[in-house]
């Protein structure tokens, strides 16, 4: 579903539906010719919101209708449009939003920041563009058809590489690169300083667009689930490390430029979570039932931009 994009890196192919799924999840997945999830954009009948960010706000993991861009539809009564592609930071959301806004007629943008990796795949962006994607295999192998439909040996892989991710450099790595911002003494305003940069440049976009914009922030499930933190960190080989959870998401709500009107989801997140899970055990993104909480939470939030 994804193409080569030399500006930024990959975008979603136009014209194509594709079923994904796991043990874990099944959906559907339809891209319009504009390259946005979603069907195709008729005639504008009610003001449009789009929604930008990675893939949290793709959400492959859900159908359409269970997204949390359909819950938010209808308590806004607007037209939200998912501008969502996996590994884009907030450089990357920016401009796809930059792509979209006069063309498709959009009356206001949200950025949902996803705090598990979003600020270091900011402080990563490639400013000048990224070289071709590596060519795709045109078929799946028989183990990729069995990690997708047979549970068994979707568990026994999931094992595996839990079990062996802090002997993986590249795993191990990447996730204490991406944990960074969650330990206690780390000097988290560099971290994020890249971050509160390409925030700035959103809020001058919107500004310059006349139309309002906001950023809502999505934890990762470590940090509603306190357990899983512990069973997260050990797994990685960081037992000893202490932490601080909520810090991130308090420096972004204290130093995001305020016409954003930047408000944390993990609150909401963490209150439903036990009542039944939010988020996938081992894809990590939002269950419909996450999806609807957030949804809610959204529609809540945003009730000021009508």
């Amino acid at each position: 579903i994804f193409l080569a994009d030399r500006e930024l890196g990959q975008v979603l192919r136009p014209d194509t539906t594709v079923t994904m799924g796991t043990p874990e999840f099944r959906s559907t997945v339809r891209i319009n010719s504009v390259g946005l999830r979603g069907p195709e954009l008729g005639e504008k009948s009610r003001p449009r919101l789009l929604t930008i960010g990675d893939s949290f706000t793709l959400a492959l993991q859900v159908d359409e209708e269970d997204s949390f861009q359909a819950r938010l539809s209808e308590a806004l009564d607007m037209e939200v449009l998912n501008a969502g592609v996996d590994g884009y930071g907030v450089h990357r959301a920016l401009r796809m939003a930059r792509r979209h806004v006069e063309q498709d007629q959009i009356d206001a943008v949200l950025l949902v920041l996803f705090l598990g990796n979003d600020i270091g795949d900011t402080a990563g962006f490639h400013h000048e563009g990224y070289p071709p994607m590596p060519e795709l295999p045109s078929r799946l192998t028989r183990a990729d058809r069995l990690f997708g439909w047979s549970a068994l040996y979707f568990h026994a892989v999931a094992w595996q590489r839990a079990r062996h991710a802090r002997h993986d450099p590249r795993l191990s790595g990447q996730f204490k690169r991406e944990a960074r911002i969650f330990r206690k003494g780390v000097d988290l305003g560099a971290e994020v300083a890249p971050t509160l940069e390409a925030l700035a440049l959103f809020s001058q976009d919107c500004q310059s667009w006349g139309i309002p914009c906001r950023v809502a922030l999505a934890p990762p499930s470590f940090v509603i689930d306190e357990q899983r933190a512990l069973a997260t960190f050990d797994t990685m080989g960081m037992p000893e490390v202490k932490l601080d959870l909520g810090a991130p998401a308090r420096l972004l709500l204290e130093q995001t430029p305020p016409e954003l009107q930047p408000f944390d989801l993990t609150p909401a997140l963490a209150e439903a979570n036990p009542e039944g899970p939010v988020y996938l055990r081992f894809d990590g993104h939002w269950t419909v039932r996450g999806h609807q909480v957030v949804g809610e939470t959204l529609g809540a939030e945003l009730q000021n931009l009508r």
